[in-house]
């Protein structure tokens, strides 16, 4: 179970890393593109810069909705931990507090297919511009 957890936290890592550099990257190509082509700015151009921003912005989000979860996430273990070694609470209900800290991922991965879709709609609108 940890190196399923840890493969996970590598994709996942990854996956951040992947959407930061291919919406930068995808911002920068159109910025080049639109120096080129000054006289020629049309909707595609526009279309694609706007979802290559709103795929960063969006990841960005992610990032920050991830850090905050894990701060909270930390926060309660502790706590919790405390009260087990206090006896204030049993090893069950410990491990059904962990189990309820951890569920609530939906909103991540909710996050990271936005951002992904936005990518591959800026990706496009980025070819039709160039064609």
């Amino acid at each position: 179970m940890a190196e399923l957890k840890e493969i996970l936290r590598k994709l996942a890592e990854s996956f951040i890393k992947f959407l930061f550099a291919a919406h930068s990257g995808g911002i920068l190509a159109i910025a080049a593109l639109i120096k080129i082509q000054s006289s020629d700015f049309g909707i595609y151009h526009k279309a694609a810069l706007t979802f290559f921003m709103i795929g960063l912005m969006t990841t960005a989000v992610l990032l920050l909705r991830m850090l905050f979860r894990m701060y909270s996430i930390d926060k309660a273990w502790n706590k919790n931990t405390d009260y087990w070694y206090e006896g204030s609470i049993n090893w069950g209900e410990l491990n059904q507090r962990d189990e309820t800290l951890t569920q609530n991922d939906k909103v991540e991965f909710t996050l990271g297919g936005i951002s992904f879709i936005v990518f591959l709609l800026g990706a496009v609108s980025g070819i039709t511009a160039i064609w």
